[in-house]
């Protein structure tokens, strides 16, 4: 069993002398499990196990080697490993750091250690660094660490590709979805007014389990296809959550007018086409009909509008009515839908941001333009999580597996808010034992 220490210390920068201190013990998230047990049944052909977490061993030395500092509690949940909405970065560290960046601290080599049955970590931040409110500590993996979350991701490590199906799975301008049941991988295009769904069981038999033979290719066993009145769009774009499919298209930019078309994926069927009319478009937009794409997810609308060369995600609720804009600082335009977690964020992986309403997340960006990632459902994402399952494609696209890597491994609470300022330095000391 693992447990955990931490001690956070604030001093007077000028004089050296110790202004607050507290230690706490944390609780372990089932972030650490679904780590050294990742869905191999997704990537069973050409990926073993080990690639996902081979970054992460041995787990207190690297899975658990770095740290997040957040301005609210966290519910101690064991199956909270993604921070819940309303809890923000105030600071985050991993490895030495020496630049500029206000959030980011650095691990202290020399104060560092191995100690009996764990790790003694030691992170140091300066007056300039993690100034604010601190109400709760996470230990993540060391590139969750460097990384870190919100303003402050200043690397390339948030998400790791893990590897992906080849070319069994390869159907031509067909692109893979999600998963429906476990190892039965659906495939969608759309001809016109056809959309034609495919069905793959990557296992012999979803009753015996996981086939990782390499030589097994997925059988296609099914093949469904239904009329639509010609708006669906490129099923990259689709948002997919509890099992139904989204799709929102621009009829016509001059009178704002979207189709909306909800797909039941597990059995193939059209649910509903309708009309959505936006009320009005703020100040300085305008829509283009072939790129102003939308994106519908838990009754909150994004529609990607035209301005000053990019387009931004404006928020409207599902009947049309204009909520205002979403624009992180940095926008570099372009949006691409991954997956929805359960507390209603919409991530738009091209685009770094995560969405919620009004709110969202900025994340970084390092998904190369050549080839990157689209919406791929699975059943039980949130089963799942700190990995997600993506679709990796550029004609086309097939199952992949991706991992965030600023994963909550801890929840530790602390027992008062601790709140630094530009006239104070701190060190953070995390011991992680196991027992």
């Amino acid at each position: 069993m693992l447990k955990g220490k931490s001690t956070i210390r604030l001093f007077d920068a000028a004089s050296g002398r110790t202004v607050d201190e507290q230690t706490n013990e944390n609780m372990i998230t089932d972030a650490v499990s679904r780590l050294l047990n990742p869905p191999a049944d997704y990537t069973s052909y050409g990926v073993s196990p080990a690639q996902a977490y081979a970054d992460a061993l041995p787990l207190i030395s690297k899975g658990m080697a770095g740290i997040l500092l957040w301005d609210n509690t966290i519910a101690e949940n064991a199956s909270t490993v993604l921070p819940p909405s309303g809890v923000n970065q105030v600071g985050h560290a991993g490895g030495a750091y020496s630049g500029n960046n206000p959030y980011r601290g650095s691990l202290n080599a020399a104060e560092t250690a191995d100690i009996p049955n764990g790790k003694r970590f030691v992170w140091d931040f300066t007056t300039a660094q993690a100034n604010g409110e601190i109400k709760c500590l996470s230990l993540t993996s060391f590139d969750g660490g460097n990384t870190g979350w919100d303003e402050g991701a200043d690397s390339t490590g948030f998400y790791k590709f893990i590897g992906n199906q080849v070319t069994p799975y390869l159907d031509v301008n067909s692109y893979c979805i999600g998963e429906t049941e476990r190892g039965v991988w659906v495939f969608a295009s759309v001809n016109s007014k056809t959309v034609t769904l495919k069905y793959y069981r990557a296992f012999n038999s979803a009753a015996v389990g996981l086939s990782v033979n390499p030589q097994t290719a997925p059988v296609l066993y099914d093949t469904k296809t239904f009329q639509s009145i010609g708006y669906i769009k490129n099923p990259t774009h689709w948002v997919i959550y509890d099992g139904i499919a989204h799709s929102v298209s621009c009829i016509n930019a001059d009178s704002r007018t979207f189709n909306h078309a909800v797909i039941d994926i597990k059995n193939g069927t059209l649910v509903k086409e309708e009309t959505i009319t936006l009320d009005t478009l703020p100040e300085g937009y305008e829509l283009n009909s072939n790129y102003s794409h939308g994106y519908f997810y838990k009754d909150w609308l994004y529609i990607g509008g035209l301005k000053d060369r990019y387009y931004y995600p404006m928020c409207y609720s599902s009947a049309g009515k204009y909520m205002g804009e979403v624009i992180p600082a940095g926008w570099s335009g372009g949006l691409e839908t991954v997956w929805g977690t359960s507390d209603g964020w919409l991530i738009f992986n091209r685009g770094n941001i995560w969405a919620k309403g009004l709110k969202y997340r900025k994340v970084p960006h390092n998904i190369s333009d050549e080839y990157y990632y689209s919406t791929c459902y699975s059943y039980r994402a949130n089963e799942i999580l700190p990995y997600i399952t993506i679709g990796y494609r550029r004609s086309s696209s097939y199952p992949s597996l991706c991992k965030i890597t600023p994963y909550l491994a801890t929840i530790n609470n602390l027992a008062s808010a601790v709140t630094k300022t530009a006239a104070q330095t701190m060190k953070i000391t995390y011991e992680i034992t196991e027992t």
